[in-house]
């Protein structure tokens, strides 16, 4: 067990993988998950990214599970290792075809329809 960073510190290294995790599992990965109609590839994780992502996410994982929480901050850093194990397992399931992303193709028509206004 590793001493407790702080959650300002936590926080920030969560947020550094969250958005790229939910990218993959949302918009899938270029030659891996199928493409929704319409040019949907330009939203797509490249692979090689994909892969990097999700290999910093599990040493984030790692970090945090090896770290020893006071019980004031027990419960947030449960939470947090709960969701980071949450969205690693799905992206790494779209990454490696096990799974489709999220979005289908209606949703992506009207994610255009959102910006056009």
């Amino acid at each position: 067990m590793s001493s407790w960073q702080g959650t300002d510190y936590n926080e920030r290294r969560f947020n550094t993988v969250r958005n790229g995790l939910v990218a993959i599992y949302l918009d899938g990965v270029k030659g891996v998950s199928p493409e929704r109609g319409g040019n949907t590839a330009w939203k797509m994780v490249p692979p090689e990214e994909a892969d990097r992502i999700i290999a910093k996410a599990r040493v984030i994982y790692a970090e945090f599970v090896g770290q020893k929480a006071s019980p004031s901050v027990k419960g947030w850093l449960d939470h947090k290792i709960k969701e980071l194990d949450g969205l690693i397992r799905k992206a790494a399931a779209v990454r490696e075809g096990r799974a489709e992303q999220k979005m289908t193709a209606d949703d992506y028509v009207a994610l255009r329809k959102s910006f056009r206004g």
